[in-house]
Parts: structure tokens; C-alpha cells; sequence
């Protein structure tokens, strides 16, 4: 499985949240990320439309991730419990997700093209380059949440990986 050690909050239904604190070298101790580590390296290549923005286009290894649903769907099916998973890109000062289970507000498809709130407490965080684990609202909802930066080897953060449980 991925290196480093599991970091995280204790999700809604008593498991702990599958992201690792290690500095977004390895992602964690969980089957459906093993794909992820096996994949390759994050990197930023290109730039494509999603949900109606243009997003940098973001890659592990060869696998890229916008508009690929297959592993934030894996995650949710291993866990049987409701977990949501999205992936965002950074693109200037906005993150935007490119690949997501979440739903749009209105409950017609996924979330894909919407941001991560610029003034929540989440960035905060990840403008630090760390982790953020608790409660934040996601589309007037509440959710129990862990964010990891995704950062590549020596250097910034590119985007970010989320998980949570609503609430």
C-alpha cells in the first residue's frame, strides 16, 4: 500500500477518513487509493473545459483525472457508506474541481466546474500547504470532511484531494 502515515478526521459513520499526512508524497492506506499511488506523480499539463470553466488539466503518472470519474467512484463503492471524494485543480487562486461524486445542488450531475470556496476555512489551510479535517459546508449542506494538498515532488500545491460524509 501507499506510504506514509494515515492522517485524518473520524468520518460520520466511525471510520477514519483515508488520506495520509505525509506531505502528499504517498496517499494513503486504502484499496482504491492504491491506484493513485501506483499511477505516478501529480502534474499540471495543459488545460481543458470542465462544467463550463477552463482547468488546468491534472495528472498522475500517465492517468489523468479531469472528467475521469473511476476513482473518486471507487472510493465511494469501497465504503458503501456514502463517502464523497472529488479532486480540484488549482487554477490562479481558485481551485476548481475536475473530477468529483459530489452532486450539483440542483441534482442534476456532478459538481464538476464548481469551486472550492474562497473564503472558507479549507483554503486557509491549504494556502499553508497542510491539511484541513472537519465540518464545512458544502452547497448549503453540511459535511464531516478531510482535504489533502496535492503537491508534487519539491513543490507547491497544484490541487487538492477530498473526502467526507454529509453530515
Amino acid at each position: 500500500m501507499g506510504g506514509g502515515a494515515v492522517g485524518g478526521a473520524l468520518g460520520a459513520h466511525g471510520q477514519q477518513l483515508p488520506l495520509a499526512a505525509a506531505g502528499g508524497e504517498g496517499l494513503a492506506q486504502v484499496e482504491a487509493l492504491d491506484l493513485w499511488i501506483a499511477v505516478g506523480a501529480p502534474r499540471l499539463q495543459g488545460e481543458e473545459a470542465v462544467g463550463g470553466k477552463t482547468a488546468p488539466v491534472l495528472y498522475f503518472g500517465k492517468a489523468k483525472i479531469n472528467k475521469n470519474f473511476g476513482i473518486v467512484d471507487a472510493i465511494s463503492k469501497a465504503d458503501g457508506q456514502g463517502m464523497t471524494a472529488t479532486f480540484f485543480v488549482k487554477s490562479g487562486d481558485e481551485y476548481i474541481r475536475v473530477s468529483t461524486n459530489v452532486q450539483k445542488p440542483d441534482g442534476r450531475g456532478r459538481a464538476i466546474g464548481t469551486l472550492l470556496d474562497p473564503n472558507g476555512k479549507v483554503i486557509t489551510q491549504i494556502k499553508k500547504g497542510l491539511p484541513f479535517y472537519g465540518e464545512v459546508m458544502i452547497f448549503g449542506v453540511p459535511y464531516i470532511t478531510a482535504y489533502e494538498p496535492i503537491k508534487p515532488a519539491g513543490g507547491g500545491v497544484i490541487g487538492i484531494y477530498y473526502v467526507g460524509y454529509q453530515k
